[in-house]
This record gives C-alpha cells, structure tokens and sequence, in this order.
C-alpha cells in the first residue's frame, strides 16, 4: 500500500515545500507560551471557540486535546494502578500533548527524525488522546477488581474542584473575547454536570449493600458518552451519505 507512495511523493509540490523549506522551520514554541496551551487538555474552551466572540485566528471549536471531563478520575485511578503498562501510556500520553504544544527540547528532537521532520507534528496530539483514554481503561479495570473505590470518589471531587479553579482563571479571558455569558456558563456546564452526576451516583452505589461493579461502570461509562456528545455534536455537523454519493442505478447490476 505505502510503497507506491513512496516513488510518487518526491514528484509532488508537497514533498518539495515540506523538505526544502518545512523541514527547516523551527517548530517549537517559548517554554511559557506552549505550558499555557496545555490549559486546553483540561479547559477545551481556555481560549475561547470561534463562533462564540472574538476568538484568536486559528481558533476553531472544542480543542482536539480534550478528551472529556469524566476521563480525568478514570485516568488518575490508572496511573495508580499496579499494571506497569501505566508507564508506558503515561509516557506516550505526555510525548503526544509535548510536541501538540510545542514545548522546545522534545518538539525539536521529534521534528528532527526522519520523515517526520516534514510531517505536521502537532497531530501526534492523538498519542496524548489515546495515552490518557488508555490510562482510564486501566482505572476502570482496577475499579471492576474492587481497587481505589473510595479514591475514585475523591478523584472525581478534585477533578470538578480543578476545573472549576481553571474556569476562574480563564474567565477574565474570556470575558476579554467578548464570549456571550451564556456560551460561558454552557461550556463549564458541560464539564461539571457530568462530573457532579457521576459523583452522587458513585455515592450512592458505595451506600448500597449489594453492588455490581459492571452495571456501574457501564453508568459511568453512559455518562462519559453523554458528556462527550454534548461537546461534540455540533463539531462537524453530519449530512446524509447520498448528498456525496448520490445512488446510480447502474451500479446495482453490477
């Protein structure tokens, strides 16, 4: 599949512009500038969503590094847990969000490999995604064992404390992008709401005297899935698959 590729990208415009200028193109950003980026793997909205004010060029919605608020307990149960794997995806987690952010030293160093010294690196941003989805799998794997029950509960308390503390922090910005307060209170509704939810039902499973630790993850996990459809469905809205493949009847005889 790749090796056709191989022989025809030297004979493209892209190869030429990748390899003779973007490969040269220092890529990482000041250390301060590219830490306060990572804001958006906790605060999708820290500076502000185009549609909603006066949001920065190249500012579009929701930030490709956030993963959902709920992901956040989960993840840190996981990094807690006893599979040494956690490590593993803890450290892939951290490369992907570094070199999405720019962060010098380990952004120059990736952009200086092979074939990625023209590849857009800020899509690794997805190891970061993935590394931290990765690392809730595994703190929900120790909460189906019986492990970190009353921890998960206090996790998810400081998770809501966290965001609410960014929230006040990046609140001054975004009144200064004019987004409307409604828009505000929506966003950080969209991350508390989930998280207070699964906090009084995870309460009220630990009260219970017969507990089934599937059919609550599986709440959890429904609650998680709401949160992130509300974040997302106005992302890409969807159109029927006929507006760009139309049926043509003479294909059906094929």
């Amino acid at each position: 599949v790749l090796l056709p590729h191989v022989e025809a990208l030297p004979h493209t415009v892209e190869y030429f512009t990748r390899s003779t200028w973007y490969a040269h193109v220092h890529k990482s950003r000041p250390l301060g500038e590219a830490i306060g980026r990572l804001q958006e793997v906790f605060l999708p909205y820290a500076f502000g969503i185009s549609g909603h004010g006066n949001s920065p060029a190249g500012q579009s919605g929701y930030s490709n590094a956030y993963a959902g608020a709920l992901l956040f307990p989960f993840a840190m149960l996981g990094f807690l847990s006893r599979n040494r794997l956690r490590w593993f995806f803890l450290g892939i987690a951290v490369l992907g969000f570094s070199v999405w952010a720019a962060i010098p030293g380990i952004t120059d160093f990736v952009s200086a490999l092979p074939l990625l010294d023209i590849a857009i690196n800020e899509r690794l941003v997805f190891l970061g995604c993935f590394g931290l989805a990765a690392l809730a799998a595994l703190g929900a794997e120790d909460l189906l064992r019986g492990r970190h029950r009353a921890a998960f509960g206090a996790a998810i308390a400081l998770t809501l404390a966290g965001l609410a503390g960014g929230y006040a922090l990046v609140f001054p910005r975004l009144t200064a992008l004019a987004m409307p307060p409604d828009d505000r209170r929506l966003v950080f509704a969209l991350q508390a709401v989930p998280l207070a939810a699964a906090g009084l039902f995870w309460l009220f499973w630990l009260l219970r005297r017969r507990r089934n630790s599937q059919a609550a993850l599986l709440v959890l996990a429904g609650i998680l899935l709401a949160e992130r459809g509300a974040e997302t469905f106005s992302v890409y809205p969807v159109a029927p698959d006929r507006a760009f493949y139309p049926r043509l009847e003479v294909l059906d005889r094929l």
